[in-house]
């Protein structure tokens, strides 16, 4: 990414990739691509990434949706990650006790 011909080194802060922008703001890169192609972020809502990969930035993995839903998403994909992580884990102990 590029302003005025300089380059923009992306870091990861909170789990978001981020970058600083002249006047030394920083912003996170999903909220810099939204807004550029979406619009302005309505009040209450959030940004989305619909694959759920938090540093795929790409425009069609990311839209606008109420924070209420977004909450909710956040945690279904939380429960959704520690139910495959123990069937894993099951999978993984029966196979070394066999």
């Amino acid at each position: 990414m590029t302003v005025k011909g300089q380059f923009m080194n992306p870091w990861l802060k909170n789990r978001f990739m981020h970058v600083e922008l002249p006047g030394r703001t920083v912003r996170s890169i999903h909220s810099l691509v939204t807004e550029a192609f979406i619009g302005k972020r309505p009040d209450g809502w959030e940004v989305n990434h619909i694959n759920g990969d938090r540093l795929d930035n790409r425009l069609f993995n990311l839209e606008y949706i109420p924070k209420s839903w977004h909450r909710a998403l956040l945690t279904k994909r939380a429960w959704h990650k520690r139910k495959t992580a123990s069937k894993s884990m099951k999978t993984a102990q029966r196979s070394t006790v066999k």
